[in-house]
């Protein structure tokens, strides 16, 4: 499962970082995941729900997911979103550019999963 993956890596680095801040505990987590991120968003909140108990830390803390549109970059000058569907396949299958049709445009921003946000109590 690559959302458990993802989960323990978003873990240990708010672990980290709340560790230097010496926060008590941490109380929100909000996280940005782009639509070819490949992940689903309700197992990767089932992985920080599980990987959460271990830690006093994270023990009551919210988790928040927000999804970033896919932007494309064309060699015809176009640089910006796409027409985005309700499945991944027919995102990956819409990546053309909306101005001249050419279907390899370059992915600039969608799939990317970051921790945009760690909201601690000290």
């Amino acid at each position: 499962m690559h959302e458990f993956s993802v989960a323990e890596a978003i873990v240990k680095k708010t672990i980290e970082i709340a560790d230097k801040k010496d926060a008590k505990s941490v109380e929100k987590i909000k996280i940005q995941k782009g639509n070819l991120a490949h992940i689903n968003n309700e197992q990767l909140v089932f992985c920080l729900d599980a990987l959460k108990e271990n830690s006093k830390l994270l023990e009551n803390v919210e988790i928040e997911i927000e999804t970033t549109e896919v932007t494309i970059k064309c060699n015809c000058g176009y640089e910006g979103s796409i027409e985005e569907k309700n499945h991944l396949n027919d995102i990956i299958m819409a990546l053309k550019c909306p101005d001249c049709g050419k279907t390899d445009p370059e992915i600039e921003k969608g799939r990317e999963i970051t921790i945009e946000n760690i909201e601690i109590k000290k």
